[in-house]
């Protein structure tokens, strides 16, 4: 029965996989932009902020939901630096979600502080992008959080976002770092991103799990075999 199983598997995956689009353009997998009515925004530190004579480590996130599958090649935001004084490069990372929260880190990248636009951008305008190479792949419909943050000081940028509640994002919540460790969600407000990807190789990849769906099935048949034959072993008399 477990052997069937699996080579039904076998076969729905390989027939999956010849899905596989020849696509090769880039495209959205999420997005949240300013609106055209919208008159007000916000910004929120993150980075490695000065406070008196130390440093404390000033996080910022927002959670998201893709709308298909891809690799990240890129991550965008509006930003601009609180302070001509930073050096250190803005790390923005793709986090998983547990409990609303950010979770485990998957991949993350650096933008250099002087590819940042130093004066007061656009409300809408992206101007800042963090590039992915071999970046992680991000399945369709699942929760993801972007973080931004430093790894060392001096760094103090301003992320944007909007208070405004009926322009909120749909598909997400605004992650707020606390001082002393951890996150909180803030439902008030959301920070403006986009997550550009390209296409996944589903053939290489379904028939990376056909495979793998094969042989487990070999073996779970295989061990049922054998528990049988030393059952009836020993079922007969002596």
């Amino acid at each position: 029965m477990k052997l069937t199983l699996h080579i039904f598997l076998f076969a729905f995956s390989l027939t999956a996989s010849l899905a596989y689009s020849e696509e090769t353009s880039h495209f959205p997998i999420a997005e949240f932009h300013p609106h055209p009515r919208l008159k007000t925004t916000f910004t929120a530190g993150a980075g490695m902020a000065p406070d008196g004579d130390s440093y404390f480590d000033n996080r910022l996130g927002q959670t998201f939901t893709t709308s298909r599958t891809g690799r990240v090649t890129s991550i965008e935001a509006i930003v601009r630096p609180y302070s001509k004084e930073n050096s250190a490069p803005l790390k923005i990372a793709i986090h998983r979600v547990e409990h609303g929260l950010p979770g485990k880190e998957i991949a993350s990248s650096e933008v250099p502080f002087d590819q940042i636009l130093e004066e007061k951008v656009d409300a809408r305008s992206f101007s800042a992008r963090a590039d992915f190479k071999n970046g992680p792949i991000l399945w369709g419909g699942r929760e993801y959080c972007i973080v931004f943050s430093s790894a060392h000081p001096p760094a103090n940028y301003h992320i944007s976002g909007t208070y405004e509640s009926w322009a909120l994002y749909p598909y997400g919540h605004y992650i707020k770092g606390k001082r002393k460790g951890g996150f909180e969600v803030r439902d008030n407000g959301d920070i403006f991103f986009r997550i550009t990807a390209e296409p996944v190789n589903l053939l290489q990849t379904g028939i990376i799990a056909a495979v793998v769906s094969l042989i487990i099935g070999l073996l779970l048949g295989k061990a049922s075999v054998n528990r049988k034959k030393k059952r009836k072993k020993t079922l007969l008399p002596n």
